[in-house]
């Protein structure tokens, strides 16, 4: 790979190559920058998180003294319930003098069970842990310990603050990019203009044939230099022909009708070929301009769509928030009203954050078609749970044509694998199936089948009952940028993508095998355990 790009780096021109360095190098020192910046801000900002906890644990501890002291657990539930204000903290326990659990506070939004648990006996434990802020306060008064409370918080703010920062960093990116642009197009003002117009003096040179023409000298360094003996090696060769002419003389008046006819041949033939080299290029950049038009307007229409449902689902969400705010100011809000504010609530976050993070893979997706490896997490999942996730989320499109899928796939069976590839890899076939293979067809079926298999294997069988592929272009399924649906969306990305997920990522094999009019299977082999070696490929396209 590195020998392809360093070939092809050398046969671009001089203004490319200016331009891919500057701009490669400036990049580079940004990402440099901004790593370091991240990881200062994201210790920063935890060290702010923890202190900010600390502070709250001491005025609730100290609020908390007459409770203790007149063992008034309502006051003590009371003074804890203030946190309700503060919706990044899930729990907040208080322990007598005895250490026993003397009463708790546990955020409503929180429904995680294994998280909002006091524990049995109180910590002192203050900092980071699963994810979490925790921090401890010792409740006193004089030299008597009264109690202890312990406080737990999530890392939201944090969180807000990486992602602010990739924001600003991708546009530090476009700005520094233009930037490097601009100085790279000062550069070739200077350094690959004179070089330009040798080459444009050598070409008219070989064109023409005349060497009565000279280069125009802009400078005395090297390329000046240059243009001097290319100056001088021109007269020599004029004065040669000059006396070549003259020996030619003498015969031009036996042939000079023949040669008169012989050069007009030669320079009709020559403008010919100049006028066919100029349409050739015209073509050429012509189809290069559709390809791209065609790349970006299906990553335009697949980002759409959830974008679309996200700000549905926000507007969905904010409207329920005002007829519900509108129910408690009025006193008229039910329990039964309130669960239902809840279960709202949490389907359209839901919703949004799929959707949302569905946008940022398809992004992610058209920027590194051509990357090998990149980090995505390995961790154990339960096989049949996971398949039935990824069609919960594939589920509005699988309902527009009543679409209908069976997943037969073993119980209790773990894998330890990269669950973020298989969800690509799956999404996509389906996606395919729906673009493709149901095109004209208002119902289809799907059916994904896992069975185990010796030496640590697992067997996945995706099959559809579309319209299948031909024999001419099954070959072809799985190479980059072939789609038989040009200009209507499809970038032909999808396959190739979901062949490199298997192959590197997961570990496994791909096979397709398609009869057309009569469906189309493919047998997919994957590795039940994969060691940290392997290194992802974090990509998603569809159609």
């Amino acid at each position: 790979m590195v020998h392809i790009l360093q070939a092809r780096l050398r046969d671009l021109s001089l203004k490319r190559k200016l331009l891919i360095l500057i701009v490669g190098f400036s990049c580079f020192t940004l990402l440099l920058f901004s790593s370091g910046q991240l990881i200062y801000g994201v210790l920063h900002n935890k060290s702010i998180l923890l202190e900010k906890l600390t502070i709250t644990a001491k005025l609730l501890g100290d609020q908390s003294v007459a409770a203790l002291e007149f063992i008034d657990q309502k006051s003590a539930h009371e003074v804890l319930s203030s946190l309700r204000l503060n919706k990044n903290i899930y729990i907040a326990c208080l322990y007598n003098e005895n250490n026993k659990l003397f009463t708790a506070y546990r955020a409503d939004h929180q429904t995680d069970s294994s998280i909002s648990q006091c524990p049995a006996t109180p910590t002192n434990q203050n900092g980071f842990h699963n994810g979490m802020a925790l921090a401890s306060y010792n409740i006193v008064r004089g030299s008597d310990k009264l109690g202890s409370l312990y406080i737990e918080s999530n890392l939201k703010t944090v969180e807000q603050f990486i992602s602010q920062s990739f924001l600003s960093v991708i546009a530090l990116f476009l700005v520094v990019s233009l930037f490097g642009y601009f100085i790279s197009l000062r550069l070739q003002r200077i350094i690959s203009d004179p070089i330009f117009h040798l080459v444009t003096t050598v070409k008219s040179l070989s064109i023409n044939k005349d060497f009565s023409i000279r280069a125009n000298k802009q400078g005395n360094d090297e390329l000046g230099v240059l243009v001097d003996a290319f100056n001088s090696m021109l007269t020599q060769i004029q004065d040669s022909e000059e006396q070549l002419r003259q020996v030619n003389d003498n015969l031009e008046v036996m042939v000079n009708d023949r040669t008169i006819e012989l050069q007009s041949t030669n320079k009709h033939l020559q403008q010919s070929l100049k006028q066919l080299q100029m349409a050739q290029d015209q073509l050429v950049q012509s189809e290069k301009m559709a390809s791209l038009g065609g790349l970006v307007a299906g990553v335009a229409h697949e980002i759409n769509t959830p974008v679309g449902v996200g700000v549905t689902a926000i507007s969905h969400l904010q409207l329920k928030l005002e007829e519900y705010e509108k129910r408690y100011q009025s006193g008229q809000l039910t329990r039964d009203d309130f669960e239902s504010f809840l279960n709202t609530t949490t389907e359209s976050s839901r919703i949004i954050q799929s959707n949302l993070n569905r946008a940022a893979d398809l992004i992610r997706s058209f920027k590194q078609v051509a990357v090998d490896q990149t980090s995505d997490e390995l961790r154990s999942f339960d096989m049949k749970a996971y398949l039935h996730e990824i069609l919960h989320s594939l589920k509005p499109k699988l309902k527009a044509r009543s679409h209908t899928t069976n997943i037969n796939c073993p119980d209790n069976l773990v894998l330890h694998s990269h669950p973020g590839a298989l969800s690509q890899v799956i999404t996509n076939l389906i996606m395919n199936s729906i673009i493709h293979g149901f095109e004209d067809r208002q119902s289809g079926h799907i059916d994904i089948t896992v069975a185990e298999k010796e030496a640590g294997s697992i067997q996945l069988d995706y099959s559809d009952n579309g319209k299948g592929i031909s024999a001419g272009h099954i070959k072809k399924v799985f190479e980059p940028f072939f789609t038989t649906r040009r200009g209507q969306g499809g970038t032909g990305l999808g396959m190739h993508i979901v062949y490199n997920l298997v192959t590197r990522t997961l570990g496994g094999r791909i096979h397709c095998r398609s009869t057309e009019g009569q469906g189309t299977t493919f047998q997919i082999e994957l590795a039940a355990t994969i060691e940290p070696q392997y290194a992802p490929i974090r990509v998603q396209e569809q159609g």
